[in-house]
């Protein structure tokens, strides 16, 4: 698959759908890239890269794996809220049209 784009913040982070044997998903917020595991729904697919962005979104989020602060925090936030996420604007195509404002 192409490897697609997505800006997050000032900085353009490359999204790379790979065949993997385990995890998910993984964000290298150094190099700027996204990496995609395709061994897994498209549903699964959509929640990763999701869950992916919201990582990239909290980089250098201050309380975060920081001063002592567990680096499970982060993690735990974002696994509660993207699948939330992804269903809310999964489920309400007057949302995705009202937030993105692009008709479909």
């Amino acid at each position: 698959m192409k490897i697609k784009k997505v800006k997050i913040k000032c900085f353009t982070y490359k999204i790379h759908f790979i065949k993997a044997a385990s995890d998910h998903g993984e964000t290298d917020t150094d190099t700027k890239d996204i990496y995609i595991n395709m061994n897994y729904p498209i549903e699964v697919q959509r929640e990763t890269l999701n869950h992916e962005i919201l990582h990239a979104c909290f980089t250098d989020f201050p309380n975060f794996g920081k001063e002592g602060k567990p680096d499970d925090c982060e993690e735990d936030l974002i696994r509660y809220i993207s699948p939330t996420l992804v269903q809310v604007y999964k489920d309400n195509k007057w949302l995705r049209e009202f937030v993105f404002g692009v008709k479909e």
